[in-house]
């Protein structure tokens, strides 16, 4: 049922018609494999005619052409005149067999064998969804030692369908993290095949799946604590536990050795292209452990875990459930809590490395925090014990799953409005989020709470008077420049990456606090450049008080112009439209306070702008 899902939502998303465009990590996983077996040449890492000539024409405005969008913008950097990859070959080696039915079916049925053209993707999402069917499938039989079917079914649903890997499954398949997924499972599997038997075979293979989650992605070399604190009960554990561990000490060596196999193509071509065995290319970039951005990452509504994959709260309660509690519902769970400890520390070092990677907002091209994705192979036990306890008692069980019908509905509607760019989890706040809730079609209100945070009132307001209006018929402001636009309509065009002051309202002139200031204007852009969010025009409304900021708002200018389906990476150039935003009058303000409404323009082209009003409305 969960492959036959999973296949009916790759041909609903169809996500590859649009490949990697909009995900430069999927280009650089992907690059070796026809940079090495179409190509030829370490340095060749031109995306393909087909991709450009089909997909680059239709997303990318014209004034991004080929040369100003250079291949190593996805990729990497130049060093000593060569070019290198940003990314590890780890994902490459997972993705080959299937590049190779691509290789073949390309040459079959008349397609460009280029590396990149229809084949090639649609076999690499399938393959993605093999290696997810693999790791869930690790999953049921590790489950299976402990729980019943009702118990490891729901647990293997809710992973699928519940959580962000759906999104990593079904529409965003080239990135890192559903692999990850898959060797996570695989990983724990031989950890406890080797706790079973004892084999050192299991333990051979712990080291090579362990390396080759570190090449994938080094951060996930923490998955190392899980079989050393894995069935510690006691301080007497811990003391058999190094006693284990001395006398498998030279099968461990062996584990090392194999732990580095998997590195001997990367260690290659680093070598070939840089002169060096090991290069690291995020020399610029760095952890800052002093100021991990722990609740943040949790809660934010840009891309905070438990926000999208608010399900995952219960998996954090199992880790919690003691003995005594399982006593009571499950003999079995006894054996469950040799999990305990290691998932317990496993999760907070996990997650207090991943949030303290200093780029925000978190973990951008994905649907909720995407590291968390490869751990839900873990954290599918304390999730089983969770299901288990509630399962026991049936009014217990009718609310638990009335709440996992909401999140499943949830989380597979919101990765339906990630397809459409209905929203973009990276850039989400509270306000839109809440705006956008459930809404399949969005409107200008929508969107100026997807800029600017302010909640935009969906009822009509009473008008109370005009503050300031202005058509510019006398403006002599040096940014200002009069002309002629489009179909003869006259506007002024704020110059590039200026600055306009605007208006200043000092005193109350009438605001009071809670009511609502409305800011509209007509406007025309000369770019359409949709994609940059950073290079646009704001409207900015801040309310101060002396030096100090009661309250700073702004929304963006170019994506509401003609934007009739108000897509977020909407907007037309020349043309005129309306654009309009609320804000609402902070709490705070008294009658001495200040009120400032200009516009801040990061544009490298022009904009034309009208028939600006400031209103206030109770």
């Amino acid at each position: 049922t969960i492959l036959f899902i999973n296949i009916i939502s790759l041909f609903f998303f169809k996500n590859w018609d649009d490949f990697m465009l909009t995900n430069g990590d999927s280009y650089g996983y992907y690059s070796f494999l026809p940079m090495t077996f179409i190509h030829h040449d370490a340095d060749d890492l031109s995306l393909s005619t087909y991709y450009r000539t089909k997909n680059m024409k239709d997303h990318i405005d014209e004034d991004y052409t080929i040369k100003d969008m250079p291949d190593y913008w996805f990729t990497g950097v130049l060093v000593n005149g060569k070019r290198v990859i940003q990314y590890n070959c780890g994902v490459a080696l997972l993705q080959l067999p299937f590049f190779f039915i691509g290789h073949v079916c390309a040459k079959v049925f008349g397609f460009s064998a280029d590396g990149y053209s229809l084949p090639y993707r649609m076999c690499l999402l399938f393959g993605n969804l093999v290696y997810v069917m693999c790791g869930l499938l690790f999953i049921k039989k590790i489950l299976r030692r402990y729980f019943d079917n009702i118990t490891v079914n729901l647990t293997l649903f809710v992973i699928m369908f519940t959580t962000n890997l759906y999104y990593f499954t079904a529409f965003s398949g080239f990135m890192a993290h559903s692999y990850l997924f898959f060797m996570y499972a695989f990983f724990i599997y031989a950890m406890i095949r080797f706790y079973e038997t004892f084999s050192h075979t299991f333990l051979y293979l712990m080291g090579f799946i362990a390396g080759f989650i570190m090449l994938i992605r080094p951060p996930d070399i923490v998955i190392l604590v899980l079989p050393f604190l894995f069935k510690l009960h006691n301080l007497h554990d811990i003391k058999t536990r190094f006693t284990l561990i001395w006398h498998n000490r030279i099968a461990i060596l062996g584990a090392v050795v194999c732990f580095f196999i998997p590195f001997l193509p990367q260690f290659y071509y680093w070598k070939q292209q840089t002169g060096h065995w090991i290069f690291y290319l995020y020399d610029k970039v760095s952890f800052n452990f002093q100021k991990p951005e722990i609740v943040e990452g949790l809660t934010s509504f840009a891309n905070g875990w438990l926000i999208y994959t608010p399900v995952m709260f219960f998996a954090l309660c199992g880790l919690f459930l003691n003995r005594r509690s399982a006593n009571v519902f499950s003999q079995r769970l006894l054996k469950v809590n040799d999990f305990r400890w290691a998932a317990v520390v496993f999760t907070f070092i996990y997650v207090y490395i991943i949030f303290s990677w200093p780029i925000r907002p978190f973990y951008i091209n994905g649907f909720g925090c995407r590291p968390m994705v490869e751990t839900y192979a873990l954290l599918a036990y304390p999730l089983s014990i969770f299901i288990d306890f509630v399962h026991k008692n049936r009014v217990i069980m009718f609310i638990f799953t009335s709440i996992l019908i909401f999140f499943t509905w949830l989380n597979v509607f919101q990765t339906y409005q990630m397809s459409r760019d209905i929203i973009v989890s990276e850039n989400m706040n509270k306000a839109f989020w809440l705006s956008s809730f459930g809404k399949t079609t969005l409107d200008a209100r929508d969107l100026a709470a997807y800029d600017s945070n302010e909640w935009q009132p969906n009822k009509p307001l009473n008008f109370k008077k005009s503050l300031y209006e202005n058509h510019f018929e006398d403006s002599i402001n040096t940014h200002f420049t009069r002309e002629i636009g489009v179909n003869g309509v006259f506007g002024y065009k704020i110059e590039p990456n200026s600055f306009f002051e605007g208006i200043h309202i000092k005193g109350a002139d009438g605001v009071q606090k809670n009511e609502w200031i409305k800011v509209s204007l007509r406007a025309m852009s000369h770019n359409n450049n949709i994609y940059d969010v950073y290079q646009k025009t704001r409207i900015v409304v801040q309310f101060t008080r002396g030096e100090t900021d009661l309250k700073w708002r702004a929304t963006q200018i170019e994506n509401k112009i003609a934007n009739p389906k108000c897509n977020v990476y909407g907007g037309a150039w020349h043309v005129w439209d309306d654009v309009f935003f609320y804000v609402r009058v902070p709490s705070s303000f008294e009658a001495t306070d200040a009120l400032k409404v200009y516009l801040w323009s990061t544009n490298p082209k022009p904009l034309m702008i009208d028939d600006i009003k400031i209103e206030l409305y109770k």
